[in-house]
């Protein structure tokens, strides 16, 4: 048994990322970042007593936005956003046939609106 067969190269999952509409990485990235800051929020409350004041809170949720943001940047491979986008744009529609359909759609409801 070939394994090849089995496990599909890393330069096939390449090309496939290039396949995927703007619109399902932009949702798929934004759910990683809130997963991320949400995580964050729940690591600082284990670190006991903090200074609650409004302005202490605010800075802290602009700082664990800017940290989940970094942290979502990172890598792309084996990252929460690449399940996601197995689930939501599932690897059978990452071929360059459904991903003109779609944009031809898009395309159709553009001048539509006008």
């Amino acid at each position: 048994m070939d394994i090849n067969k089995l496990v599909p190269s890393v330069s096939s999952f390449k090309k496939s990322a290039d396949y995927i509409p703007k619109e399902f990485k932009q949702v798929a990235t934004s759910m990683e970042k809130q997963f991320i800051e949400h995580m964050l929020e729940q690591m600082e409350k284990t670190t006991g007593k903090q200074e609650d004041s409004t302005a202490n809170n605010y800075y802290k949720s602009l700082q664990r936005n800017e940290r989940s943001e970094i942290i979502s940047n990172l890598s792309d491979e084996g990252s929460l956003k690449e399940l996601i986008l197995d689930q939501i744009y599932p690897q059978k529609f990452r071929n360059e046939t459904s991903f003109n359909a779609y944009m031809k759609m898009q395309d159709n409801k553009l001048g539509k609106n006008r």
